[in-house]
């Protein structure tokens, strides 16, 4: 007679881990043995962001490039957000609010794991002076008290 098992299994290496099960009937008799893999995933996606400058003027366009990893279940989901908004992955953004501009990049992979990568960036109001005529006096009259 062969025993039964009915304790649970636990599986603490992450990657893929493979169990198999043979069955017995009570003449001895044996089925083939029976494969599983199991995959486990207890590690986040890793993104990558990477932005040309992180001082933008603003009205000008700026390509957010990115990237998303997991080698072992998979990336399920990827959200690319500027200012709380979302936008399309890869597109190019007109940069439209002065001061600063959040990026956020929330990434999900199959096993439910969640990854997030922010970048803060600055855009300025580009300004010029231009002065007539080319030369300026300037007088300060001081007086004492």
């Amino acid at each position: 007679m062969h025993p039964i098992y009915s304790t649970p299994l636990t599986f603490t290496e992450e990657g893929q881990n493979q169990i198999y099960a043979v069955a017995f009937d009570n003449n001895d008799n044996n089925s083939d043995a029976a494969f599983k893999d199991i995959n486990i995933d207890k590690s986040v996606p890793e993104i990558n962001i990477a932005i040309p400058n992180t001082d933008v003027a603003v009205g000008s366009k700026m390509r957010i490039n990115y990237s998303v990893v997991d080698n072992i279940s998979g990336v399920q989901s990827v959200e690319v957000s500027l200012n709380g908004i979302l936008i399309a992955s890869n597109n190019e953004l007109l940069i439209d609010k002065p001061g600063e501009n959040i990026i956020k990049v929330t990434a999900e992979d199959n096993a439910g794991n969640i990854a997030l990568k922010t970048i803060v960036f600055t855009a300025y109001i580009p300004a010029s002076i231009t002065m007539f005529p080319s030369q300026v006096n300037i007088t300060r009259k001081i007086t004492k008290k």
